[in-house]
């Protein structure tokens, strides 16, 4: 129960990194807007190369892998409160308002893509739950 309630923070509090991601290149100038996007991509290389290390000697000490999600609910959160601080987006590129541009967003996409993703994504991670309970 704590691993699933780990994976839906770890889930909610990943939109707010990968936007943080995203809106590096508009909060820099364009003079050093590449130095930026190498150092949060240089970041993303480290986490993706350390966490499975981290993650495996966590397993192995006992109850100690919980540690490895209060690590990255306190990266999530503090890359929200930056982003709700220095973010601020930029007009629309055609100067349409924000009410017309949402109203002019497709609803019914939305709605048949979300489960699509959410169904395809728990059938990967049931067939890797499922491999290690047949043991």
């Amino acid at each position: 129960m704590q691993f699933t309630a780990g994976l839906a923070i770890a889930g909610f509090g990943g939109g707010p990194c990968q936007m943080a991601m995203c809106s590096i290149p508009e909060l820099m100038p364009n003079k050093y807007r590449h130095i930026g996007i190498t150092i949060s991509d240089g970041f993303v290389f480290v986490i993706v190369v350390i966490g499975p290390v981290v993650g495996r000697y966590a397993i192995d000490s006992g109850d100690s892998w919980k540690y490895v999600y209060w690590g990255g609910f306190v990266a999530q959160f503090i890359s929200m409160v930056c982003l709700y601080l220095f973010y601020f987006p930029p007009k629309h590129p055609k100067g349409v308002p924000w009410r017309d541009a949402i109203s002019g967003l497709d609803y019914v996409g939305t709605a048949l893509i979300v489960p699509g993703v959410c169904l395809v994504l728990v059938g990967i991670i049931e067939t890797t739950v499922s491999d290690y309970t047949c043991i």
